[in-house]
């Protein structure tokens, strides 16, 4: 239990941290560069909150063991949780891209700062771009994945406490 506890604590601190420099220091000091480790802790927290969600099931023995690679973590969490705490397909399709957002960032040769934007170019010259807006949504978007592990986490307090 104590390694679940850990993974929604680490999963609350990397989306505070995403929400507070996109609505705090971003305004400040409006600095393009800052708008990829936004994105990267956003990421963070969603890969944490899927580690978190198997560990739960693994602590209840809904599942036998938990994968190292986050594809495979991915798809044991779907076939897994995904019904069971009442996600749809489009948080899916938002976990994807934002790893494949992140994937292309690694793996990109150029990055361009042009007004509002940061550009993202590949090998092939096929670009994805990252703007502020486009933060504000994901970040509103991972936000149900924090609200339901801490839901979790609350009602095993709740539930330890009336067993003492």
């Amino acid at each position: 239990m104590k390694k679940f506890n850990n993974l929604v604590i680490d999963a609350n601190k990397a989306l505070k941290l995403a929400d507070h420099m996109t609505y705090v220091t971003y305004p400040l000091l409006k600095d393009k560069k800052l708008l990829m480790p936004i994105l990267e802790n956003i990421n963070k927290s969603i890969t944490l909150s899927i580690s978190a969600f198997i560990r739960y099931d693994l602590l209840y023995k809904r599942i036998n063991s938990t994968p190292e690679k986050f594809n495979e973590k991915l798809n044991l969490f779907y076939n897994t949780s995904f019904v069971r705490y009442s996600f749809n397909e489009e948080d899916l399709s938002f976990i994807k891209s934002l790893n494949n957002l992140i994937k292309k960032h690694k793996e990109s040769p150029i990055e361009i700062i042009r007004g509002e934007k940061f550009i993202i170019c590949s090998e092939d010259y096929r670009t994805e771009i990252i703007t502020l807006d486009l933060i504000k949504k994901m970040i509103l978007k991972a936000k149900p994945f924090i609200f339901k592990l801490n839901r979790i986490l609350s009602d095993e307090r709740i539930l330890k406490k009336s067993k003492k």
